[in-house]
């Protein structure tokens, strides 16, 4: 938590300014504050577990690093950190709110902890929790509240769904993507995936569907989402055919996201079970902006 609270500190006051990651599209955006904001966790985590190695999103030359081509071992023995230094970076490019910074914590192989900072939502949102301890969050100066952990049944008519943005790539998706417009009381994308799941934990949204993910997009959020009775269904793309995966494995700490990332949809057990009879089972290919699209003048 303290990690995060001091690297929200620092982006916040940092330069919005983005440029294109060197190789990417204009999808993939870094700005300064994303390293920054990187840096300083590795810093405070270290500091504090200097034996612990980390998987981060952008790229360092740190001896505590973990390689995100194959950051072997992550789920064996000993202390691991996912983090995502800035997620959203995008919305936070083009100053706004929707953006987080998350860091899940690993040992032997469980999924002990989570913290998600937005600091741009309702005066400073914080969410956090540890296995078998349960969850809380903070938002401004208001004091910790603990988070209920109760399995709802909630009406659809009364719930918002998300999306994540490389959801509407697929095409296959757009028809289940009608259906459940027609039937909820809202369908958004999600601008930060982290913050996304941390309402997923706060009951504040239903439920979140995202396409295979890079596993900083998600470790952070799972004992949350453990610790107040959500649901989380796994899958994994192989010729064009959801798989379904029971756990997540060492291979999906590993990139590239399209053969081994996760994705998943994360809520209320109610909605999980009903979007998994939606989601497509085939037909999975995703339209690549870069190449395959015409480009707008």
């Amino acid at each position: 938590m303290e990690a995060v609270v001091e690297a929200a500190i620092t982006v916040k006051k940092s330069s919005h300014r983005g440029k294109i990651k060197p190789g990417e599209g204009p999808r993939s955006i870094i700005t300064e504050a994303d390293r920054k904001s990187q840096r300083i966790i590795f810093k405070k985590l270290l500091s504090r577990f200097p034996h612990a190695k980390i998987l981060g999103e952008e790229k360092t030359s740190h001896p505590a690093a973990l390689s995100p081509k194959n950051p072997k071992g992550i789920l064996g023995k000993g202390l691991y950190f996912v983090v995502d230094p800035l997620d959203g970076t995008t919305p936070f490019s083009h100053d706004q709110g929707d953006w987080s910074i998350g860091v899940g914590t690993i040992r032997n192989g469980v999924f002990l902890g989570g913290a998600i900072i937005a600091p741009m939502m309702n005066d400073g949102l914080l969410v956090f929790a540890e296995r078998a301890k349960g969850a809380f969050f903070k938002e401004g100066t208001d004091p910790v509240r603990r988070i209920s952990a109760v399995r709802n049944k909630p009406k659809t008519r009364e719930v918002i769904v998300k999306m994540g943005v490389d959801a509407m790539l697929y095409p296959n998706l757009q028809k289940m993507e009608t259906e459940i417009a027609v039937n909820v009381q809202g369908l958004y994308v999600a601008g930060s995936g982290l913050l996304a799941l941390a309402n997923v934990a706060l009951g504040r949204v239903g439920l979140v569907i995202q396409p295979p993910q890079k596993p900083w997009d998600w470790a952070q959020a799972l004992p949350l989402l453990r610790e107040t009775a959500k649901a989380v269904w796994f899958y994994r793309l192989k010729g064009g055919i959801a798989i379904p995966v029971q756990k997540p494995d060492e291979r999906a700490f590993a990139l590239p996201r399209e053969t081994n990332g996760l994705g998943f949809i994360a809520g209320e057990p109610t909605l999980v079970r009903k979007i998994r009879q939606l989601l497509p089972k085939k037909n999975w290919k995703m339209i690549n902006p870069d190449t395959i699209c015409g480009k707008w003048q």
